[in-house]
């Protein structure tokens, strides 16, 4: 039996239940209503505003509206930077300084070209974080620091080419300079091949 024929249909409250990774106790989050805005849009948008990680609440500068698979790995690779944070600062992640998520535009704001990830809920930016002892590690300063914070953002960067299909940092090109760029396109015939610049 499908779940259509059960009465659950995409966009749904009873349809996105289906994505535990957000709707844990754990976790601060929100179900939106389906987008659907000039070929961009999700059926099931959520909009996460905190993660809570060893009894500690991570809050988001700027709440995010992502899918459910965006919204699961996210969480998966900010639990892994909280602990190299804590191994490298000797501090956890306090808040996440995060940018654009859903925008409906093209890639790198371009005139023509492929919707972006960001217009699928698919895509996340981050800024920086702010850790539990008062420290900002903040791009781009940090990427290019040569101390505790440039090893920080750099293997946060790292960690998120295992999770992630497309990684975007300071390296990758101007339109990156100042922030990460995370999401989960299709890459390839197969959606296999990862782009981690």
């Amino acid at each position: 039996m499908t779940a259509q024929s059960q009465g659950l249909q995409p966009g749904s409250p009873l349809y996105q239940v289906a994505c535990p990774a957000l709707l844990s106790d754990r976790i601060d989050a929100e179900i939106l209503p389906p987008i659907e805005d000039a070929g961009c849009g999700t059926q099931s948008p959520y909009q996460l505003n905190a993660i809570e990680i060893d009894g500690r609440n991570i809050r988001l500068a700027t709440p995010v509206t992502i899918n459910c698979a965006m919204g699961t790995a996210f969480i998966g690779w900010v639990k892994r930077v909280d602990h190299l944070s804590r191994t490298i600062h000797g501090a956890g992640l306090k808040q996440l300084n995060t940018g654009t998520s859903y925008v409906c535009r093209r890639r790198n704001n371009a005139d023509t070209g492929k919707i972006s990830e960001h217009g699928f809920a698919n895509a996340i930016d981050l800024t920086g974080f702010v850790l539990t002892n008062g420290a900002t590690v903040k791009l781009p300063d940090a990427w290019t620091a040569e101390d505790e914070d440039q090893k920080l953002i750099r293997q946060s960067h790292k960690l998120g080419c295992d999770i992630f299909t497309t990684v975007l940092g300071p390296e990758a090109n101007a339109a990156h300079k100042d922030h990460l760029h995370l999401d989960l396109g299709c890459h390839g015939a197969r959606c296999r091949y990862k782009i981690c610049d």
